[in-house]
Formats: C-alpha cells, structure tokens, sequence
C-alpha cells in the first residue's frame, strides 16, 4: 500500500517561521489521518521541518513541505508583504471532496480555484448543500451581528492560522463562533475574509466590506502572532 503524503504550507520571513508549532501539530495530526503504520513524534517532525527549511533563501516565502515515505520535499515562491486589505472577488461553488487534513492529492482543491480564476474572480468560495464551508485556499472568518463568525462543517480543512485566531479570541470577551453560514449570511456581513498562515487575511467583496472589524482584530492578536515565530537560522 502506498502512504498518502502529509504536508503543510508556511510562511518564511527571513528565516523565521510564524505558528510554527501549530504547523507541527497540523502535521502530527495529518500523519495519523494518513494512517502511517509508524507516525513520528511532536519532537521528530518538528527537526524534520527545522531541516526542510533552514537552507532556504532569506525573504517573504511560501513554503510547501510535503512528507512522504521517501523524504521530505520542499517547494517555495517568494510571497508579498501582509496583510493586504485589497479586497478580492469570491464564486461560490459547489463543492464534496473536503478533508480535515493536509493529505494526499489537493486536486480537487486547485481545480476549483482554477476554475474561479477562469471566471474572472480571485478565490474558489466553496459551497456543500447551501452551507458556506471555506475558500479553496484558506479558512474563512465573517464579522456578522457583532461578533466574529466561522463556518461550521465537520469536513472544513483545520487551518493554522483559524485555529492561532480561535486560541487568541477564547481568552477575550468577542471568541471567535462557529456556525452555520449560507452565501446569504455572509453577504449580511461587515467584512467577510479568508484567513491562512501564509496571507494571513484576504478581505473579500462580500458583505459592507468595512475594514476596520478586521484592521482591529489584527491590531489586537498581532503581538501574540509575532511571539510564534521559531528563527531556524542565525543572521
């Protein structure tokens, strides 16, 4: 039987890794989603990908690292500055091939963004029997009623940077809320955006689009964002 690859993708800036350890855990978890007949350690994975990734050019990076019986693989672009607030057009599409973790084939995945892309929009809003469940490449958040909303569904991808927002909001007075949410809901929004541990957040034109619900939560989880960085390289 041939093992599914496990992977996840990351931010680099200059040598430091943001949410590094929630990546560690992103993949501890896909390797027994994979079922591997023998899956590493919290301890081994996290010196596997310090490996995979100290070699690489200084810089803004995504990062791709892939775990497969055969080795690690790593795969790398460099990336813009975030966050950017540029506003970006979602198709909602309907869509089945969910999975919790990053494991195996993504096709499915890239060919729902693809195909937004051909249609003039920038991201894949993916849609199962009327319920919002993320875009094609990330989580989504919405601000709706005062308070901070993301799709529930038992099959929605377990995001780095939703989960890092989830912890930090818990302790607050506004958590973070998973719900039920239809197109219909988040167009009742006032910012609606996807969220993912290499653009952090893109604001979609759904909803009022007002920006300062969103300029405010990063205003107020970014010192906590910074204090995950892991430097895997001296200057």
């Amino acid at each position: 039987m041939t093992l599914p690859g496990v992977f996840t993708v990351l931010r680099m800036e200059n040598h430091e890794v943001p949410l590094f350890s929630l990546h560690v855990d992103r993949l501890f978890w896909g390797f027994r989603a994979a079922r591997w007949p023998h899956p590493p350690s919290r301890e081994a994975i996290a010196r596997a990908l310090r490996r995979a990734l100290r070699d690489l050019p200084a810089g803004s990076l995504r990062v791709r690292v892939v775990f497969t019986p055969a080795g690690v693989q790593t795969t790398w672009q460099p990336v813009g500055k975030v966050p950017n607030w540029t506003f970006r057009r979602a198709l909602p599409i309907p869509f089945t091939a969910f999975k919790r973790w990053k494991v195996g084939s993504w096709e499915a995945f890239w060919k729902a963004q693809e195909r937004a892309v051909q249609q003039g929009y920038d991201e894949a809003l993916l849609v199962h029997q009327g319920r919002v469940v993320s875009l094609a490449r990330a989580n989504l958040i919405a601000f709706l009623d005062g308070r901070w909303v993301s799709p529930r569904h038992p099959e929605a991808t377990c995001g780095v940077m939703r989960r890092f927002l989830s912890r930090m909001l818990k302790a607050t007075r506004q958590p973070l809320v998973f719900h039920t949410l239809t197109v219909e809901d988040l167009m009742r929004g006032r910012v609606v955006a996807g969220i993912n541990a290499v653009r952090l957040f893109l604001p979609l034109a759904l909803g009022a689009q007002d920006l300062e619900p969103l300029e405010n939560l990063w205003k107020q989880v970014e010192p906590a964002y910074r204090q995950t960085r892991v430097r895997l390289k001296c200057a």
